[in-house]
């Protein structure tokens, strides 16, 4: 279902990488994010359901915390789309260079997409544990990525070097989509390196 639903703004964005146009990317990542975001919130609060041991039905929670957090999840998801397209637009710019990039210019790069990833694993959990305002949410992630930044950039890394490594082995990693999806490696960073967080802000 999250794969289904992030289909369409990865067929939107990679059309726009290969056209390199903004304008194509601007509005595929604004209404692409309407379908990420209560993608990813149901996700999220499938796996921390399944954490707990929660009753129902893997699908059946999946599909109540949809009802519940899609509403809170569309700007959240309109803007992280629109972070993701932009970063990767310019990973786009920079390697069909006719000159690869400097050591300085990649550092650059790849830190971006590890901020953008250490925020995202700071702020989601949030959008389906609290109810609370998404400024309030954003400035809890940024003062919690700065207090307890360890336990964040590691799943950061993780997720970094997951799709680094899924994408450098295209087409072949293609046909474990099916079965991993995106759920997997969210499964993993949040069960080992993020349990701390729900405690954190709980406490």
């Amino acid at each position: 279902m999250t794969l289904g639903l992030c289909i369409p703004y990865g067929l939107g964005v990679g059309y726009a990488l290969l056209s390199s146009s903004l304008l194509v990317l601007l509005p595929v990542c604004i209404l692409g994010g309407l379908l990420v975001g209560p993608a990813i919130s149901g996700m999220m609060d499938a796996l921390f359901r399944s954490y707990r041991d929660a009753p129902r039905g893997w699908w059946e929670n999946y599909c109540k915390a949809m009802r519940q957090n899609w509403k809170a999840s569309l700007l959240p998801g309109i803007v992280f789309c629109l972070a993701l397209g932009i970063e990767l637009f310019f990973g786009m710019v920079l390697f069909s260079a006719e000159q690869l990039p400097g050591i300085g210019t990649l550092a650059v790069f790849f830190v971006g997409l590890l901020l953008l990833l250490m925020l995202f694993t700071a702020f989601w959990p949030q959008v389906v544990l609290f109810e609370e305002s998404n400024l309030h949410r954003l400035q809890n992630a940024i003062l919690f990525c700065l207090k307890y930044g360890k336990h964040v950039i590691g799943p950061a890394i993780l997720q970094l070097g997951w799709w680094l490594l899924f994408v450098l082995f295209l087409p072949w990693t293609g046909f474990l989509v099916p079965f991993l999806g995106v759920w997997f490696i969210w499964f993993v960073c949040f069960f080992f390196a993020v349990q701390r967080f729900q405690c954190r802000l709980w406490h």
